[in-house]
């Protein structure tokens, strides 16, 4: 079974599992393979619920690795499951509304938001008073979201970047 580009499953866990190391984040050979398992598992339910058929859209799955060290899954995180294929929220008005977290620390506050696929150069990201808008184009549509930013805890823009489908947008 492949995922991403081409990629075995197996593959892509290694590199995830590398990445977790770097960061002092080891799993055990049981807790990677139950990993493994439990992805492979879901991949599968997948292809059973939509019969082969192609998947529009953008689909997201999300791994966090809790306090004992276990990885747990979140699929379907910032999508909703429509009609034959997972699609991101469409915005009555057309526009995709993409997925954002918000992280407030004691320095900073960190605004995450998930583009899948949209084109580098058309990513903008704008101040007017209280509201921070986004926005980008993709293959599969615009992307927008104006957020309120009187809730979060810094509120200075300091910088923004557009890395592989993810917008990091930084206060201070």
């Amino acid at each position: 079974m492949s995922f991403g580009q081409g990629l075995p499953f197996d593959k892509i866990f290694e590199m995830i599992r590398e990445q977790m190391r770097k960061a002092g984040l080891d799993l055990t050979d049981e807790q990677f393979q139950q990993a493994l398992a439990d992805f492979e598992r879901f991949s599968k339910q997948l292809d059973q619920q939509f019969g082969g058929l192609p998947m529009s859209g953008i689909f997201s799955t999300r791994i966090e690795v809790g306090p004992d060290g276990t990885p747990k899954f979140s699929f379907n995180f910032g999508n909703e499951m429509q009609g034959t294929g997972p699609h991101l929220h469409m915005h009555q008005d057309g526009y995709i509304e993409p997925y954002v977290e918000v992280m407030n620390y004691d320095d900073q506050t960190l605004v995450i938001v998930e583009m899948p696929d949209a084109l580098d150069d058309t990513v903008k990201v704008t101040k007017e008073g209280n509201a921070l808008e986004i926005f980008a184009v993709s293959p599969a549509g615009e992307f927008r979201k104006v957020l309120d930013i009187t809730t979060l805890k810094k509120k200075k823009l300091r910088s923004h970047s557009y890395k592989n489908g993810v917008l990091e947008i930084v206060f201070t």
